[in-house]
């Protein structure tokens, strides 16, 4: 599979609600900051037919969500799912 990592940063973009309220903090936000202070190294992927997944890596363990058009805040949660029993069983929750 010809794969391309993309920044974090861009999926936040996609996933901002320009509708939201300034000062706010976005869902998506709160959810991945959570993860990254787990110790989930995060990364952000498109496939060669442009659909987009998230990676998450924690003590060697590597998972993946599903493949969508874009990032969506079910997909984080999705991810959050994967690797919580691995934060879980590091005693880092």
């Amino acid at each position: 599979m010809d794969e391309r990592q993309i920044s974090i940063d861009q999926s936040r973009e996609e996933l901002t609600d320009k509708n939201a309220q300034p000062g706010m903090p976005v869902v998506y936000d709160i959810e991945l900051d959570a993860l990254i202070q787990h110790g989930v190294t995060v990364t952000a992927w498109m496939d060669e037919k442009q659909q987009r997944y998230l990676r998450g890596a924690i003590h060697g363990q590597v998972f993946e969500t599903k493949p969508a058009e874009k990032f969506t805040v079910e997909m984080l949660r999705e991810l959050s799912d994967l690797t919580m029993p691995s934060v879980r069983n590091s005693g880092l929750t």
